[in-house]
């Protein structure tokens, strides 16, 4: 049955498979030329010597054992072998006369091993020694050339001490092929887990940088640890490239990062990853039990020796396969309550969980490939990151563009409420600064302006009309200040309080403007029967404070200061005789040139305050003629370079 898998197995993923049987420590080569094109492997039964340091030479006076390669003494012959250090040999024959070979194997007999090859040390692994004092293990790829004799044989001998680990002897199989095939199987090799390696930790860069971006994308910082976690398993128990790239890391080291990344935080992070709120509590009690399961042999790995966690290993096997089956049953929840992304994940899970159990049963058919099942289900699951990633990507780009677009609402909600030249005229560098409690005082042009509304014959506005025509003038009042640079500072019931901050030219021409749009709606409205509106207006030039006031969570803005009480007294003068717009003289001695409408004295009134009086200004439309129809007096226009006798009363 296990032949038929293997052989099933070997169609599946398209690997030939080209073995060597080894009989009795013998190998027999019928084509030489074969080895030039493919390797063989050197599996079958090597001869065995145990407690025995074994010298070619002097072969008569050891007792010989056969025993599997690969496989471990201390597990398939315990009972008859018990031996902490032991020798294998195999003979090669059929070979051609002193030609070039060489030997691979994915990982070195464990734990610490010497190669002979006719008696002369080709390799070594560690340092091996028939005392436990003087052995230091080693866990490396073995890549070792050989040459063979004259009569063509190879007489290859294995040293092998065993002192630290719950596998001891040739566990892996190895290659023996020409030094030009061994040697581009192992580049090749090489450029497949730099691949799979350099794929895996981009993934694990981008979740994390992910995550980093948005912390509540919790997903993709497991996700990147569970990737984290299958790249120390492809560093260790696929290819051992870590200790063949860092020999300097020991050996407990590596083993405990090897049996973690195979054991334990596959099936932690995968546990966290499989929660979710639509399961039931059962569910979640028993991702709960699981997790704390494999969250203590986690502990365990890391704090006792590695050589007294040998006993566990037979205990990992049950609890592995306890969550592979518990796997296979939330992947079945997962799809059955539509939880698709979830069920898909957990069986690309279960995909490489058969690809690890697969390396550990066909290591023959792990051996002669390129690329082991395991490594190729670890790619898998690389796509189906790329493509969960980029599905992410996706919905964070569309949610941030939405979220970017009702910010752009709300600020430009906002600036209907508080103007950004408003903010400019406090903090003109940093506006978005502004905070509760920041002023500036300055030197300004204030305009306070006040509509009302009414019938021509005296009805009464609806509540309704009233606010409708409200709206029409106070938008075209608002349009016409904004349009010459002013900024309104907010309104207060029927009125509105604007600055000017430019040349004074900007406010007699929004008063011209005023004028002549307010008689334009007047008279499409009487055509209409709709109400009419009056206005008054008052402009002075004097000192105010701009600032931002409210509670900690609402701002509104603020100007007050002598010169918005004037501009006010101005603008009442304007409403008891109704004249459209009334300026300052204080404005009026700020031009230089032309003003922008037609002004004379106002005569009627001034402006008393400590300084002195304030002298009056009457802006007109075009023509001169009166605004209003009840108007009886026409005034005279005055040119504003008049002298200061002939403007006082």
């Amino acid at each position: 049955m296990k032949k038929i898998l293997a052989l099933l197995a070997a169609v599946i993923i398209s690997v030939p498979i080209f073995a060597t049987e080894v009989w009795n420590g013998l190998v027999h080569i019928s084509n030489p030329a074969d080895l030039e094109k493919k390797p063989i492997n050197l599996s079958g039964m090597w001869e065995f010597y145990p407690n025995q340091e074994f010298q070619s030479y002097n072969k008569e006076q050891y007792d010989t054992a056969f025993i599997k390669v690969p496989g471990s003494w201390n597990v398939q012959a315990k009972k008859n072998f018990r031996s902490n250090f032991a020798c294998y040999r195999i003979k090669i024959v059929g070979l051609e006369s002193n030609a070039q070979y060489a030997i691979y194997s994915r990982r070195c007999p464990a734990t610490a091993s010497k190669f002979f090859c006719n008696g002369k040390l080709i390799a070594s692994y560690g340092e091996y020694s028939s005392e436990e004092k003087n052995s230091t293990p080693a866990n490396t790829p073995v890549y070792a050339f050989l040459e063979s004799d004259f009569i063509g044989s190879i007489e290859l001998v294995v040293q092998v001490s065993c002192y630290a680990n719950y596998e001891a002897g040739i566990i892996s199989p190895i290659l023996f092929a020409r030094r030009d095939v061994i040697t581009n199987k192992f580049e090749n090799i090489l450029l497949f887990i730099t691949i799979i390696v350099g794929a895996l930790l981009f993934a694990c860069i981008i979740n994390f940088a992910i995550f980093v971006g948005d912390h509540s994308l919790k997903i993709h910082l497991i996700f990147g640890f569970l990737l984290f976690g299958i790249l120390c398993h492809s560093l260790t128990v696929n290819s051992n490239i870590i200790s063949w790239a860092f020999p300097i890391l020991p050996y407990n080291f590596i083993k405990q990062l090897e049996i973690i990344s195979l054991w334990i935080s596959p099936q932690l992070f995968s546990l966290i990853m499989m929660d979710d709120k639509t399961f039931s509590n059962k569910v979640k009690y028993l991702d709960k039990i699981l997790f704390c399961i494999f969250s203590t042999f986690g502990i365990v790995f890391l704090i006792i020796p590695i050589r007294y966690t040998n006993y566990l290993i037979s205990t990992l096997w049950v609890a592995n396969g306890i969550f592979f089956a518990y796997s296979i049953f939330r992947m079945s929840l997962a799809f059955a309550t539509n939880q698709i992304k979830l069920g898909i994940f957990i069986s690309f899970y279960i995909l490489i969980a058969v690809g690890y159990f697969f390396d550990l049963l066909f290591p023959e058919i792990s051996a002669n490939s390129t690329i082991i099942f395991s490594q190729f289900t670890i790619l898998l699951l690389e796509i189906f990151d790329v493509f969960f990633m980029a599905y992410n990507h996706q919905s964070i780009f569309h949610n941030t563009r939405k979220a970017m677009f009702e910010l752009k609402n709300v600020n430009e909600t906002y600036m209907k409420f508080i103007v950004n030249d408003f903010l400019k005229l406090i903090n003109n560098e940093h506006p978005e600064k502004v905070s509760r409690g920041n002023y500036k005082r300055k030197k300004a042009i204030i305009l306070d302006a006040h509509l009302m509304v009414m019938y021509s014959d005296g009805r009464t506005l609806h509540p309704r009309k009233e606010f409708e025509a409200y709206s029409q003038f106070i938008k075209s009042i608002y349009d016409i200040i904004q349009k010459n640079n002013g900024i309104i500072s907010g309104s207060v019931g029927n009125g509105c309080i604007a600055i000017f901050d430019t040349n004074p030219e900007d406010v007699f021409t929004c008063a011209r403007e005023m004028i002549n749009e307010l008689r334009r709606l007047n008279e499409q409205n009487v055509k209409l029967g709709e109400a009419s509106a009056m206005i008054s207006c008052g402009i002075h030039k004097g000192d105010v404070i701009v600032g931002v006031i409210g509670e900690e969570n609402s701002f509104t803005e603020c100007i007050l200061g002598p010169g918005i009480e004037v501009a006010s007294r101005i603008e009442n003068i304007s409403l008891k005789f109704g004249v459209p717009v009334l300026v300052s003289k204080t404005v009026v001695d700020e031009l230089e040139g032309n003003p922008p409408c037609k002004i004379s004295l106002f005569q009627r009134s001034v402006i008393t305050q400590d300084e002195g009086e304030v002298y009056l200004y009457e802006c007109h439309n075009e023509d001169y003629s009166p605004f209003f129809e009840d108007e009886n007096k026409v005034p005279q226009p005055l040119s504003y370079k008049e002298t200061e006798e002939n403007t006082i009363r």
